[in-house]
């Protein structure tokens, strides 16, 4: 559990949200792709399946602005903040957009939730980055780094239905329900 102090508030982090890259099931015989294979897509400089091993079949490329935590961790953790992403790229303002975009539109690719993807069984195939799994277990053995904490921002001073709602969500029943939504908690920081 992390706590961060800001003048009158708290933030109180008690797990974590993984975010993974998708294809749609169209997009056979590619389970792995390393940042460069990455780079190249979102470039475009990879136009087809077909150089990484997979289907002859020009790439979709879903992606949201550069603000979205899914992003912003693509960029950090493989991009590189100032890969120019190809102008054929398809953006999508909602994470929900991009979710529906990828299960209906062959050949494409993109990055959204890891929980949701699980907790809905989607029909996408998870693309391991650098042959690292996304995977609840490798979040929380520190191998997978396209996570963002989860947590609560509250005032100092709480009302007793507010602190009962915190003691609750920080509690062991609390880190259990997240856990049942694919969710990563703390049993110790990260």
């Amino acid at each position: 559990e992390i706590v961060k102090h800001w003048k009158s508030y708290f933030y109180v982090t008690d797990g974590w949200k993984g975010f993974l890259v998708a294809t749609h099931p169209s997009v056979k015989n590619i389970i792995n792709v390393t940042t460069e294979q990455l780079k190249g897509i979102y470039s475009g400089s990879i136009k087809n399946w077909q150089e990484l091993g997979g289907p002859d079949a020009k790439i979709v490329i879903l992606d949201r602005p550069k603000e979205e935590f899914a992003e912003h961790l693509l960029r950090k953790y493989y991009l590189g903040q100032d890969l120019k992403i190809s102008s054929e790229a398809v953006v999508l303002r909602r994470e929900s957009e991009l979710i529906a975009a990828i299960q209906n539109t062959p050949y494409s690719i993109g990055a959204f939730s890891l929980a949701y993807a699980i907790s809905h069984k989607l029909p996408v195939n998870h693309l391991s980055l650098n042959g690292v799994e996304p995977s609840l277990e490798n979040i929380k053995n520190n191998k997978y780094p396209m996570v963002i904490p989860i947590g609560i921002t509250i005032k100092k001073t709480l009302a007793k239905s507010v602190k009962e709602f915190v003691n609750y969500a920080m509690s062991q029943a609390g880190k259990e329900e997240l856990a049942k939504h694919n969710f990563v908690v703390f049993t110790q920081k990260k």
